[in-house]
């Protein structure tokens, strides 16, 4: 049974071919090329076809070509929007863990040199070698070159204290490092030093500071 009435047109009555598209991908609401040829050949539109398909070989543009070449330029932006965000929170994470680590690190060299200094005898005329503890406690995050480097040793028995400020010492003078409020003979110190948390396109400066005590175990003089 024919699908064309005597006027030379579709017949109503039966189904009607999909219409030819520009675009051959094979996705819904398209077809291919060759869906298109048998399409053709079933309703007797060879005109048609071989127009088509000759448009097709001139290289004539193909909207579904444009719109695959659009997707791919959003994409490509969304790999590079989220691309620089995996790279920021790295680097915000590497950062920070360094950051602690330098924390850890001065609090460390704060309770050693406490400990240290309230061993030692007339601990008051020695403080600088108490700084030089706390320096080698810290492994290389209190160093003369450190930004923001600083130490205080103090006796509080005797009021005095010495200070290193960036690498430089200021001697011993009267004083304590900080105040905690105890009346006994302790030795107190007290360390410092700047660090960053980077996140590629900002950063966040930190001023470390760490404390620590110990009451001084020898007798006064």
């Amino acid at each position: 049974m024919s699908d064309w009435n005597s006027a030379g047109g579709p017949d109503k009555g039966q189904p009607q071919p999909r219409p030819v598209t520009e675009c051959f991908t094979g996705r819904p609401g398209h077809t291919n090329r060759h869906r298109a040829l048998k399409t053709g050949l079933e309703t007797g539109d060879t005109t048609h076809i071989t127009t088509h398909m000759l448009s097709l070989g001139a290289g004539k543009p193909s909207p579904c070509r444009d719109e695959a070449h659009r997707d791919s330029g959003a994409a490509v932006i969304e790999m590079a929007f989220i691309f620089s965000i995996l790279v920021m929170l790295l680097v915000g994470v590497v950062t920070s863990a360094i950051a602690f680590g330098q924390k850890n690190s001065i609090e460390n060299a704060a309770r050693e040199a406490s400990r240290y200094a309230a061993t030692l005898p007339e601990a008051w005329l020695n403080l600088d070698d108490v700084v030089s503890v706390a320096v080698e406690a810290a492994q290389g995050d209190l160093d003369a070159d450190v930004d923001g480097q600083y130490i205080c040793v103090a006796h509080t028995g005797h009021g005095k204290k010495f200070e290193v400020i960036g690498g430089v010492p200021t001697g011993t003078v009267d004083g304590s490092c900080y105040d905690d409020g105890l009346s006994d003979s302790r030795v107190q110190v007290e360390t410092g030093r700047q660090s960053q948390i980077n996140a590629a396109l900002f950063s966040v400066d930190l001023d470390l500071n760490a404390t620590a005590s110990a009451r001084y175990e020898r007798a006064e003089s």
